[in-house]
């Protein structure tokens, strides 16, 4: 899954790569974004859900290219990292702070419509599919005294320091998440000269959680975002 995942990475740059960026509705830069995640892990009872709202941001390279006339491809390549804090009771190390931090590569492929408006403005309306790809999802328990206790869901690795006695080790039973996912989004797209703003909202499509794929299955664990953010172009 791990070499098919750069695959499909690698092609999306190296085609990037291969088209010439010098059509009306085509350009390619640096991004930078707010990036807001909601976490639902729901079974058949609505009520009965549980979520999380994860924040961070995600930065990186994106073009757009005009494939003809007015339609267009975004995409790109995204680092993304979100994290959330709380309050919570461990039965090992008492009250704790719990950290869940998300580690992701993101390959949007999305089509869209782009219009010029008002001299050097242009506007772009685009939906699609992302390739997300969770490098590390990790649980971290930490206490006022430093000591902690670690999970990455993704990989299957613990780690502890507890009262000078620290350790890791590698388990299938760790791995709780699939790695893979493929959000489908709407957005747009404001630029001037070479500035700009996207604004995105994606539903997450896969049921990520392991061994438990089917979507007769009774829970599923699946991510909805929204990010916000500006571009340079070069």
């Amino acid at each position: 899954m791990k070499k098919s995942i750069l695959l499909a990475i690698a092609a999306v740059l190296f085609s990037s790569h291969a088209l010439a960026l010098g059509d009306q509705y085509s350009y390619y830069g640096l991004t930078l974004n707010y990036a807001y995640s909601q976490q639902k892990q729901l079974t058949t009872k609505p009520e009965m859900g549980e979520y999380q709202m994860l924040n961070g941001f995600n930065a990186g390279f994106m073009f757009q290219q005009q494939l003809y006339k007015g339609l267009v491809l975004v995409s790109g390549l995204q680092y993304q990292f979100t994290m959330n804090k709380m309050d919570y009771y461990h039965e090992s190390l008492g009250e704790v702070d719990l950290y869940s931090m998300s580690h992701n590569l993101r390959v949007p492929v999305k089509f869209g419509f782009s219009t010029p408006f008002a001299g050097n403005w242009s506007f772009t309306v685009f939906g699609g599919p992302s390739l997300d790809f969770n490098v590390a999802y990790t649980e971290k328990f930490k206490n006022d005294d430093g000591d902690y206790l670690q999970f990455d869901l993704i990989n299957g690795v613990c780690k502890y320091d507890i009262e000078g006695h620290s350790d890791s080790k590698t388990d299938d039973e760790f791995k709780k998440y699939n790695c893979f996912d493929v959000p489908l989004g709407i957005g747009t797209i404001v630029k001037y000269k070479n500035f700009g703003m996207k604004f995105e909202y994606e539903w997450g499509m896969i049921n990520r959680l392991k061994d438990n794929d089917d979507d007769d299955d009774d829970v599923k664990f699946k991510t909805d975002q929204f990010s916000i953010g500006f571009f340079y172009t070069f």
